[in-house]
């Protein structure tokens, strides 16, 4: 193995390809022995700190096919290595590519937290992330990349203050993040990952605006988010990611017409939007973002026809809804978001059965929806949202006793549901 190692030192830095065989062959057996090798990379003075920088790529590369498989332990192990390797050594070499890796890695690993639900945790790394970026774009403003890392920096803090209920710091470094994103768009017009940044910002601060219950507001960036969309697909209408980029336009535009009461606009964009996750399943059957928003969509369906009090037709949509998500929680139980929008399918089917006054099967679908919320709520104390959605659990139990004139019970859960209790809209899979 050090034999090999020295031949790609001394002879040919630049060979990605056997650079990254020998690094594979190292991480295949011990994640551990990536210690030992940047040991010698560090030493190795400037072909070593080429290699270097092919190991980050590689384990990036790494990372994303693991992230697919789904094993979550090795990614996190992996990228944490990575971490520490790269804050020992960024003050010897000093050079914007080790600090531009480094930005990077923290982003990563923010991620993985972010998806645990541990947002104090990520919350932490991607403000690594945006102190390192800042830095890197004061030295150089002309770098695009390092602008567009910064622009996504601010789009990640945005995403977990919206998650933590902090609407107006997530405002804050959305607007920021939109910003960094027009300059770009100023002198990249035909970048198609620029422009699809720009236009997913409009979306999360129409989602800010929505929360807000500046409806106006916010159909005004869901508007430009979906004009973004369709001339994105209608440059590259094979584009399976940009079909998916339409879609969710789609389904939040209709998530602002349901809240204006307009349920015939609603029910049209809902449509376009599960009519495109039907057709984006067939070919990425395994992919969990679009599974996850395949079932999302028959969610959207249900509401609308519960809000007209067809419960029938509601109650078949949320079936399909609760089965997916059912299907996708199996490998992913450990994702807080898949485990609170299941949650959201048990409310929802709990919902209807109540409407018909079938009381003993509302009662088995909010004692589950409960069941998750505890455990996400445990996990995350301090979440306003989560602890807001957790009394309304406990609300539509109490309630449930209440008809079932077992009173002791429905106090017991109402008494629960007041120590909770904030104020905010009801829980939706939409965000």
């Amino acid at each position: 193995m050090l034999k090999k190692l020295d031949y790609y030192i001394s002879y040919s830095p630049e060979d990605r390809q056997g650079a990254t065989a020998v690094l594979a062959e190292v991480v295949s057996k011990d994640e551990k022995n990536l210690d030992w090798c940047f040991a010698i990379l560090r030493a190795a003075g400037e072909n070593g700190q080429k290699i270097m920088r092919l190991a980050h790529r590689y384990i990036y590369d790494l990372n994303d096919a693991i992230k697919v498989d789904g094993n979550l332990d090795k990614r996190q192990k992996l990228l944490e290595t990575l971490h520490n390797h790269i804050k020992a050594q960024i003050n010897l070499f000093d050079n914007i590519e080790f600090s531009y890796d480094f930005a990077v890695l923290n982003e990563k690993l923010g991620e993985i937290y972010q998806f645990l639900g541990k947002l104090d945790q990520a919350l932490e790394f991607y403000n690594l992330e945006e102190d390192l970026f800042n830095e890197l774009v004061e030295s150089n403003p002309s770098n695009e990349s390092l602008k567009h890392g910064l622009a996504i920096s601010y789009s990640k803090l945005g995403e977990i203050y919206q998650s933590l209920g902090k609407f107006d710091q997530a405002l804050e470094f959305y607007h920021e993040s939109e910003i960094q994103f027009k300059e770009l768009c100023k002198s990249n017009t035909k970048k198609e990952e620029v422009r699809n940044g720009l236009a997913k910002i409009y979306e999360r601060l129409g989602s800010i605006y929505q929360s807000k219950g500046n409806l106006n507001q916010a159909l005004k960036y869901y508007i430009l988010r979906n004009d973004f969309a369709r001339e994105l697909i209608s440059d590259n209408p094979y584009n399976e990611k940009l079909k998916f980029g339409l879609a969710i336009s789609n389904r939040f535009l209709g998530s602002i017409y349901q809240s204006q009461g307009n349920f015939h606009q609603a029910l049209q964009y809902y449509s376009k939007y599960n009519g495109l996750m039907k057709e984006l399943i067939v070919n990425n059957p395994q992919n969990e973002e679009i599974k996850k928003n395949h079932a999302i969509s028959y969610e959207n369906l249900g509401s609308i026809y519960q809000s007209q009090d067809n419960f029938d037709q509601a109650l078949q949509y949320y079936t399909k809804f609760n089965t997916l998500m059912k299907e996708i929680y199996i490998n992913n139980q450990q994702s807080e978001e898949i485990k609170n929008i299941l949650a959201v399918s048990y409310e929802a089917l709990g919902s209807i059965y109540q409407s018909q006054d079938n009381f003993d099967q509302a009662m088995q679908y909010f004692m589950e929806d409960c069941k998750l919320m505890e455990e996400i709520f445990d996990n995350n104390p301090q979440n306003e949202m989560l602890k807001s959605g957790l009394a309304i659990s406990y609300e539509k139990l109490g309630e449930i006793y209440q008809s079932l004139g077992k009173m002791d019970m429905a106090l017991e859960f109402y008494k629960k549901y007041n120590s909770l209790i904030k104020r905010i809209p009801r829980r939706s899979a939409s965000g």
